[in-house]
């Protein structure tokens, strides 16, 4: 990038930059106080110093600390310009702000001061215990559908659409005992069709039936058959033909997987802990009883 694109470019990020820092300086009242500072003073805009160590925190925001001694004189004077810009601009505003405005400014600046306090407290006391082997095995043993395990059924199914009509409806349930004992469903497609009855012969996991379908299977064996099960008004019979347990993925597969699904959880359960001991030690006096 030339000097001439690099100087216009550290002209709108540091303005945008500066005026979010500027922002976050201001203090309750919205007027800037000077703070004693051993760090050069550049300008003054209508009192208020814009410093060395602004320009400086502004440059490496902007490009890093290892680059800002390579950056041209133009670019360094793009930023004190950005900051004079921003500075004027924040004082110009604080006059015309309602007392509402103001008031919003002070919550949101309250609110980033603490979230930036927050980040530092976090940074020096948060250390998640590192996922182990164990960990892993334990997470792997306990969800094993989550890697493939899973119970397969072959199942035959005779389905009455919701849209039969009350007399196939009634016929079905008179000869529900027959439909339960006949052996080859498939063989009397002209009776199936007398009761509306949809016949099917599938596959299927048991995790991807509807509840009421895994309910009526709960403790059928092969070779029985289900009573009637109404699911979103279509009657289901069910007979069970087979069923096999499917493994899991091998842990090796997996264990990378299950490192990454862990790894938010320590972190999470650091950063209560680190909360804990803060609050432990913090003087905490709630002013309005319902909300303890």
């Amino acid at each position: 990038m030339n000097t001439y694109r690099l100087v216009n470019a550290a002209k709108a990020m540091a303005l945008v930059s500066s005026l979010a820092m500027l922002g976050c300086e201001q203090s309750a009242p919205l007027v800037q106080e000077e703070t004693a500072s051993s760090s050069p003073i550049i300008v003054n805009v209508n009192g208020s110093a814009i410093t060395d160590e602004m320009v400086t925190f502004q440059l490496e925001k902007l490009f890093g600390s290892a680059q800002i001694t390579d950056l041209p004189e133009e670019v360094r004077h793009s930023v004190i310009e950005s900051l004079i810009s921003a500075r004027a601009m924040s004082d110009a505003i604080i006059p015309q702000l309602t007392a509402e405005s103001t008031k919003q400014i002070e919550l949101k600046v309250a609110a980033y001061k603490e979230e930036l306090l927050v980040k530092q407290y976090l940074q020096q006391h948060v250390n998640p215990t590192p996922v182990s082997t164990a960990m892993v095995s334990k997470y792997y043993q306990q969800n094993p559908q989550a890697f493939g395990a899973v119970e397969q059924l072959q199942l035959e199914q005779l389905i009455q659409p919701a849209a039969s009509n009350e007399q196939q409806r009634k016929s079905l349930f008179e000869q529900l005992s027959r439909l339960q004992n006949e052996v080859e469903w498939s063989a009397n497609s002209d009776s199936l069709a007398k009761l509306n009855l949809h016949y099917k012969k599938e596959l299927v996991a048991v995790t991807s039936l509807p509840a009421e379908l895994q309910a009526s299977l709960n403790g059928l064996k092969v070779g029985e058959t289900s009573p009637p099960t109404l699911v979103n008004g279509d009657v289901y019979i069910l007979r069970m033909i087979s069923k096999r347990q499917l493994p899991p993925k091998p842990l090796s597969e997996v264990s990378l997987e299950i490192r990454k699904s862990l790894a938010p959880i320590q972190l999470k359960k650091a950063v209560k802990e680190a909360s804990d001991l803060a609050k432990s030690t913090a003087l905490i006096e709630w002013t309005s009883p319902q909300e303890n």
